[in-house]
């Protein structure tokens, strides 16, 4: 196998680094945990393109030891050092490290806070379609059109100055625009006397508060003309302003509440002029149409000042408690780093100062829902002293008294824990994330670091990011105390990052971003509709049994360059689904066989909130049911995908079939028109070609058990051989190239059976292997799977397959043999796949109460019990099943979150 030979871009990963990954990735992660100063200048050495992603996977790695704040306190100390080396103006700005993190740190530990101070004025925002804060003349005529009507965008682009909400003729541009600025200041004190309510800033997280505290010690040695610009930096940049310009984005709405553009735009407006206000920065010459609003900014600096000192201030401190104590376990940093902690010696640094109350409120109580006019929507009650509501188009409205008030429910971190139990129904797993509070830090040690805790994809990012790294921390450690010798050397047994880094190909110079418009005819772009029609990723089949259209969404057939380019794709989607849905129609979406790519969604987030504008609202009015064919963690993807195309009620329309034959129920078997491959669909699995050493070319499904890499014949559904993870010697790969290579440990035993055999071939055969990939991120999948099930060997020891007795229905005994995967339990007949069953089809295991021998399994998709004989060890697998439906619930929730958040803010940008 000449091939196999390393050279040029050639990345050798060798068994030592998978087999030896759950010490050496444990190692790696002690070392950064306890060197803070190691990842103040791994920081400086990151490529840019690299950073956010960094600071998701540190604060990831930090908060699960409970180490997050004392890292973010040291980088806050760090960035202030360089202050006269670089300058004041470079402290803290966006494109730092420090800041990402803070940012990463508070969306995860703050949300709820958010939902609390600020959601329901936010709700109301987003609700009230007569709300209009345009004041730029530029785009006031325009905002007048709403994306929340029956109309498609051709047809309310016609309007021009039609207020649709309202139904009325806006005769008067000047008028119009300054009731849009009135109810724009007015919303602005609203958000701004909330925040600043003593009661809100009370109840607000002490993780948050301590970061502004830091930054306002530091702040006050370094640059102490700036302490509250640089506090509000950090608590309106970082923190509210995010929130209040894409709400949606930060979790701040309910889910079912969607933003219009007008909306949206609202946002916008209220975020710069409260960030201004924080950074007391009236607007000039750059958005002069801002410049009616600098009276706001005059008006409340001092109410501005005063806030940032409340909130960067300690509660908890006094003169023999220096502030932020128990931040870090001990001794507060500022004080070992010679920086005074008296709230006093920075708070003179502001225009004017409070104290903040030392205690968290009771939850507050709400209002009446209801008032002589009727019922008022919650959001409209702002406040239990009866703060009005203004009049949405008085030209005379005056901005109203602030309001001081504080409505809500206090949520504090409430983590929810694992089960305790092995599982009897999938249905009781819980796998929601958890935050962790100030009151767990000082009890956290890096001397009790479980590795596994830790998201493994978030572990080979961090290895891919170290190891590229590498030569420039070296040089710029140089003379520094810290050495890097123990990190060089975990990367040199680890080796090349089982992921690695692919970039996207980038448009031209000069190359815009596609436009979307209008679905379009003629020979635009007339290649790619061909490839559209050819690729039958969208297309209509035979009715249902109502006599409804039923439309297949074939996921693993989209590729990005198709949502690259919009215009066909659009017209497109046009002329296969706008006659028939008219009526009621059905979505079948087949994930089978499909994976969601970083570009993939990046592309879906960013032409999804374009598209949505053409589609008018039958497309999502009509829609009866979406039916997900194979679900997997990947199906929270689509269902982002699917929001912009469905009503609100969504959720109550998805149904999940595990089995393709349950879709009988709704349309006739004989008018199904799923691709055959779905219906013998093997979950997480790789088509690959197999290569032997003559050159011969065969198809095969790769599938990983918690130990051994399965080779099937996709005809048979039989599994040719089985090698054990351990006996793969080495694997060799290409930049650039689907191809891997892998070279087995060939045992005597195996060699004198290959040359008995009647078919002979080569001992080559035995201990090389090439796989043909269809692309690189299913090569590094398969790369990833095998550091992942080398990992988890290392708690994963119960044996994986079980001779057993399956009885059906009739009561017929067949011997069976049960194996267990990664994601499903396979039901063979000798080698021969019978069915397959994914952990996520089942609803639950039982022992049988009266005899040890039997187990019952329930599928999600039967309305009955299995029953199965096990001889002996039933206990024994029973446990085993319990263990790997946990384990794969809770992996498959934690991808669905990171899909989630992905989705969120990439839409977020884009939106």
């Amino acid at each position: 196998m000449e091939d196999f030979t390393p050279g040029k871009g050639t990345m050798v990963f060798r068994r030592k680094a998978w087999m030896n990954s759950f010490t050496l990735y444990r190692s790696l992660v002690e070392y950064l945990i306890t060197n803070t100063t190691f990842i103040n200048t791994l920081s400086d050495v990151i490529d840019s393109a690299e950073a956010d992603h960094f600071a998701k996977i540190i604060v990831s790695l930090y908060n699960t030891c409970g180490k997050a704040l004392p890292l973010i306190k040291s980088m806050i100390f760090n960035e202030f050092s360089k202050v006269t080396a670089e300058g004041e103006g470079s402290l803290l700005r966006g494109n730092s490290m420090v800041s990402k993190v803070e940012g990463v740190y508070v969306r995860l530990v703050g949300s709820n806070y958010l939902k609390y101070a600020i959601g329901d004025i936010l709700t109301r925002i987003a609700t009230d379609a007569s709300l209009n804060f345009e004041v730029d003349p530029r785009k006031a005529a325009s905002s007048l059109s709403n994306d929340d009507s029956d109309m498609s965008l051709a047809s309310s682009m016609s309007l021009s100055l039609y207020d649709q909400p309202s139904r009325m003729m806006v005769t008067d541009m000047g008028a119009f625009q300054e009731t849009n600025r009135k109810q724009l200041v007015y919303y602005a004190q609203l958000l701004l006397d909330r925040i600043t309510d003593p009661e809100v800033i009370a109840a607000m997280p002490r993780d948050i508060r301590a970061i502004a505290g830091y930054t306002a010690i530091a702040a006050h040695k370094h640059a102490p003309a700036n302490v509250a610009p640089l506090v509000g930096g950090f608590i309106m940049l970082r923190y509210f302003t995010p929130a209040i310009t894409c709400p949606e984005a930060s979790n701040v709405l309910a889910a079912d509440t969607a933003p219009t553009i007008r909306s949206k735009r609202n946002f916008v407006l209220l975020g710069k002029l409260l960030q201004n206000t924080s950074n007391n920065v009236l607007f000039g010459v750059k958005e002069d149409y801002m410049s009616s609003l600098n009276s706001f900014i005059t008006g409340n600096k001092e109410k501005m000042l005063t806030y940032l000192t409340q909130v960067a201030a300690d509660p908890l401190a006094d003169a023999s408690t220096p502030a932020w104590q128990d931040t870090d376990g001990g001794a507060s940093v500022a004080k070992r780093s010679g920086l005074s902690t008296s709230t006093s010696s920075f708070s003179s640094s502001f225009s004017s100062s409070s104290s903040s109350p030392s205690h968290s409120p009771s939850p507050p109580s709400f209002p009446p829902t209801t008032t002589p006019g009727g019922p008022v929507p919650r959001a409209n009650l702002i406040g239990h002293r009866g703060a009005p509501s203004p009049p949405p188009t008085s030209p005379v409205l005056e901005m109203p008294t602030p309001l001081h008030t504080a409505t809500g429910i206090l949520i504090g971190h409430r983590g929810q824990s694992a089960p305790t139990s092995p599982l009897v129904s999938s249905h009781s797993i819980s796998a929601s994330p958890s935050t962790t509070s100030l009151s767990s830090l000082a009890s956290s040690s890096s001397d009790t670091i479980d590795i596994r805790s830790f998201d493994l994809q978030d572990l080979f990012e961090l290895h891919r990011i170290l190891d590229q790294s590498s030569d420039k921390l070296v040089q710029k450690m140089r003379g520094s105390p810290v050495t890097t010798d123990e990190i060089l050397v975990i990367l040199k047994d680890l080796g090349p990052s089982p992921k690695t880094k692919r970039t996207r190909k980038q448009p031209a110079a000069g190359e815009e971003e596609p436009v979307v418009s209008e679905p379009i005819s003629g020979g635009v772009a007339e290649d790619m509709v061909q490839q559209l029609e050819r690729a039958r990723f969208l297309y209509q089949g035979p009715n249902d049994k109502e006599g409804k259209p039923v439309f297949y969404l074939i996921m693993n057939r989209i590729r990005v360059e198709f949502l690259d380019n919009v215009n066909p794709l659009v017209s497109h989607i046009f002329r296969v689904m706008d006659s028939a849905v008219n009526q009621g129609y059905n979505l079948v979406v087949d994930m089978s066989w499909a994976s969601v790519s970083t570009e993939l969604k990046r592309s879906v987030y960013t032409h999804l909130p374009k598209m949505a504008r053409i589609f008018s609202r039958k497309y999502k009015k009509n829609v009866l049911g979406i039916y997900i064919v194979h679900p997997s963690a990947y199906t929270r993807a689509v269902v982002h995908f699917m929001r912009f195309f469905t009503s609100r009620k969504l959720k109550n329309k998805i149904y999940e079939v595990y089995n393709w034959k349950e879709l009988t129920k709704t349309i006739d078997t004989d008018s199904i028109m799923l691709p055959e491959s779905s219906k013998d669909y093997i979950t997480k699995s790789y088509n690959v070609v197999k290569v032997n050493a003559k050159g011969k070319r065969q198809d095969r499904l790769v599938k990983f058990t918690s130990n051994s890499v399965l080779n099937i014949d996709p005809k048979t559904r039989r599994i040719q051989n089985e090698k054990r993870i351990e006996e793969i010697e080495e694997i060799a790969c290409k930049h650039g190239s689907p191809d891997i290579f892998m070279r087995f440990k060939v045992t005597p035993d195996e060699l004198a059976q290959k040359s008995k055999s009647l078919f002979g071939g080569s001992h080559a055969d035995l201990e090389f292997r090439r796989y043909v990939c269809n692309n690189e991120q299913e090569r590094d999948s398969i790369l990833q799977d095998i550091f992942e099930n080398a990992f988890k060997l290392n708690f994963v020891k119960a044996r994986q397959e079980y001779r057993v007795v399956k009885v059906n229905q009739a009561g017929k005994h067949q011997e069976r043999i049960f194996k267990l995967t990664c994601d499903s339990l396979l039901n063979l007949a000798d080698t021969k796949i019978q069915s397959e069953t994914s952990f996520a089809g089942i609803e639950g295991v039982t022992l049988d109460p009266h005899d040890a021998d039997v187990l019952w399994m329930k599928l999600k998709a039967e309305p009955f019990r299995r029953k199965i004989i096990c001889r002996g060890y039933a206990p024994q697998l029973f446990e085993v099943l319990s263990e790997a439906m946990l384990r794969y619930q809770q992996g498959n929730a934690y991808l669905e979150r990171e899909l989630n958040q992905d989705a969120d803010e990439l839409f977020g940008m884009k939106a």
